[in-house]
Parts: structure tokens; C-alpha cells; sequence
């Protein structure tokens, strides 16, 4: 299974298996596999960073890069040390620390002594129409990510309630030029009279009105007409919509999860469930960076390694 052994034929001393193939499962199998551990990462190719036209944030690529070339690399790299990527979809985990059996939909199984959970998240799309097509270009979901290149621009933000109000504010960072487009949801009442005050001082106007057309030029969005006959003229637009975390699995497993379906972990990524681990988006409720689920990757497979090498 090893393709890179600078170690001189070091036995592999545990499996691992990580389930999904982001750039957070990716760094974990990575470490893992340097750890001298046998690992299978079980993935498809609908991992969220895929959507990411080009980001900026990541260190070490001054001229940005795309999710799916990120993707690419890391898996490049993981198998060069060894990983076994495993197209498929992972039905249940069954068994406990050190004899798992990791159960495909296909009727396969992988055998593991540890897992790890980067199954990630679904964000739910503003309704209005061909909405998919823009993801990741057009329409964003992140301004940390990329709120940079909103600097200046005309943003429209999808979303209601107070939430919308929070990010519409977060977003004069970058720009004064903002629009709430509430899409017909009527949640305008919902928002905090601190918060109006603020919207007010900014002079970020909140829209009731729902969605009927999409002017683009290509993948990005030039505005948006409204069904009051309102028309939106914009650079860019914004999601301040809930996501979904990934998280069926982990519940099967009987693993804890929060209110929104997040798994909750501690400092080095352990569940509630001895031998089972969590990183990535699925974990990092509002904090959905590529970084931040990379270093909780790489301290996790620490962890696991560590717990080897105390065991007699």
C-alpha cells in the first residue's frame, strides 16, 4: 500500500479511516500516513472547497487558487505518501476503538483501528432562479474568505433576521455599497432595532421583495430584478443563509452533536466516542476556514499517533 518509504520499510502499526476528502480529511490522512499509519480516505467529489472559484487566504499561493486545484494537490500529496482514496459513500461505522468496520453503501467494508469524521457541510442556496450555477462565483457564502475582493464593490446579501443584519455590518469592513434582499421571506420584523439603527447608518437598505431574474454575465451576477418591479444593480452577491452539516454518520454512531448538527469535539478533535474524531466544517460552527480545519486535522492525526505509541 506504501508508495513513499523514506523510513526503510517501517510496518505500518495502525489503520485509519477518514471520511471525506476535503482539505481537512486530506491534511489528517497526510499526517497520518507520515505517522507510519495504514490509511484509507472514503470521498467523492462534492467536497465544499470545490466551489471556491479561486481564494486568496490560503498561504503560500500569492495568486490564489481555485478549491479544486487545492483539492487536487492534497490528494497528490496524500497519496504520494501512501493513502488509499476510496471513491464511495460511507453508510454506517460499526465496532469500537481499534476494531472498526467502516461500511460502504456499495457493500464494502474497511477495517480501522481509528476514524475520522471531515464530512463537511451543504449550504443552503438562496432561492431565486439557476441559484446553483452561480455558487462559488456570483454568489459567495464567505466574506471572510473573500471580503477582501469586495472592497468598493456593490454587494447584495440574501438572508433574514437579525443574521442578515450581522453580516450586512460585518461587510462595511469592506464597502458601504450593500443591499439586504430579505427574497420574499418577510423577516424584516425579526431584525434587532440595535441592529436597524446600525443598517440606517450605513445606509444599507432591507428589501422585502422576492427574486424573479438574474441579470449575469456568464457566472456573475450584474443584478437582480425584483418581483415589485425593483431593479438591483450589483458586483457580487452574498448568502447569509444556514448550512447543513454532514453529520448522518456521526449520528448512527450515536456520536454527540449540537443543535444544528454539528459534532461536537474537544481541543485534539476527540468525539464522545473513544477512537472517533471530527474536523473540518463539520465541527467549525462559524468558523468555516480551509486553514483552521487543516490545523485541527493535523492536530488531531498528532493525537491519534500519540495514543499509539503510549499503548504497550
Amino acid at each position: 500500500m506504501r508508495e513513499h518509504d523514506p523510513g526503510g520499510g517501517q510496518r505500518p502499526r495502525c489503520r485509519c479511516v477518514v471520511i471525506g476528502g476535503g482539505p481537512a480529511g486530506l491534511t489528517c490522512a497526510l499526517y497520518l500516513a507520515r505517522f507510519n499509519c495504514e490509511t484509507a480516505v472514503v470521498t467523492r467529489d462534492d467536497q465544499r472547497a470545490r466551489l471556491i472559484s479561486r481564494t486568496y487566504n490560503v498561504p503560500g499561493y500569492p495568486d490564489g487558487i481555485s478549491g479544486a486545484d487545492l483539492i487536487e494537490r492534497c490528494r497528490e500529496h496524500a497519496r504520494r505518501y501512501g493513502v488509499r482514496l476510496v471513491d464511495g459513500d460511507v453508510d454506517s461505522v460499526e465496532g469500537e476503538v481499534n476494531d472498526f468496520r467502516v461500511r460502504l453503501s456499495d457493500g464494502g467494508e474497511i477495517p480501522a483501528c481509528h476514524v475520522v469524521l471531515a464530512t463537511g457541510v451543504v449550504d443552503v442556496p438562496p432561492d431565486f432562479p439557476n441559484a446553483q450555477r452561480y455558487v462559488g462565483r456570483g454568489l459567495r457564502h464567505c466574506p471572510v474568505c473573500d471580503g477582501y475582493e469586495a472592497n468598493g464593490r456593490r454587494l447584495a446579501i440574501f438572508g433574514g433576521g437579525s443574521k442578515v443584519a450581522r453580516h450586512a455590518l460585518y461587510l462595511t469592513t469592506f464597502t458601504e455599497k450593500i443591499t439586504i434582499l430579505l427574497n420574499g421571506e418577510g423577516q424584516e420584523a425579526e431584525i434587532d432595532p440595535s441592529l436597524r439603527e446600525d443598517l440606517a447608518r450605513h445606509g444599507i437598505p432591507v428589501l422585502s421583495s422576492r427574486v424573479v431574474a438574474v441579470l449575469d454575465d456568464g457566472p456573475e451576477i450584474r443584478g437582480f430584478r425584483l418581483e415589485d418591479g425593483t431593479l438591483i444593480e450589483v458586483d457580487r452577491a452574498y448568502s447569509a443563509l444556514d448550512v447543513r452539516p454532514r453529520s448522518d454518520v456521526a449520528r448512527k454512531m450515536e456520536v454527540r452533536l449540537d443543535r444544528q448538527g454539528y459534532i461536537c469535539v474537544d481541543a485534539h478533535g476527540r468525539t464522545n466516542v473513544e477512537g472517533v474524531y471530527a474536523v473540518g466544517d463539520v465541527v467549525n460552527r462559524g468558523y468555516a476556514q480551509i486553514i483552521i480545519g487543516m490545523a485541527q486535522a493535523a492536530t488531531a492525526a498528532i493525537h491519534i499517533n500519540a495514543r499509539h505509541l503510549s499503548e504497550p
